[in-house]
């Protein structure tokens, strides 16, 4: 007779496991693939501007011409990210779809300017 094993919830290696929130860059504006997998992690961090002379990513700013000088925000707020757009001309969007203010959820493509984002 054999046993079945079974998933217990709450343990600490499962923590260890959970994806860390951030960002990887998939396309940058003017640098195209170039840079793509550039990372930025938002662990510790209460809230993160992104803008067209943000030096971000490890690569420096992203100097996408399409994005704005001060373009969105990504803010945590009680465990949550969102990503708030500040009056930018061309928009933010998340799954193809403009936003003003959206949860953040693993996986979401983000578009900003001509630059592709992976929260």
């Amino acid at each position: 007779m054999s046993r079945t094993l079974t998933d217990t919830p709450g343990r600490d290696d499962d923590a260890a496991d959970a994806p860390r929130p951030g960002l990887t860059l998939v396309y940058a504006g003017p640098a195209g693939l170039a840079r793509a997998g550039e990372q930025l992690s938002l662990a510790g961090r209460a809230a993160v501007l992104l803008g067209r002379d943000e030096p971000l990513f490890p690569g420096g700013p992203l100097g996408d011409a399409r994005m704005s000088g001060r373009h969105a925000v990504i803010v945590r707020e009680s465990g949550n990210y969102h990503l708030i757009d500040r009056g930018s001309k061309n928009g933010t969007f998340v799954r193809g779809e403009r936003v003003t203010d959206h949860v953040l959820a693993p996986g979401d493509a983000i578009r900003v300017g001509s630059t592709f984002l992976v929260f």
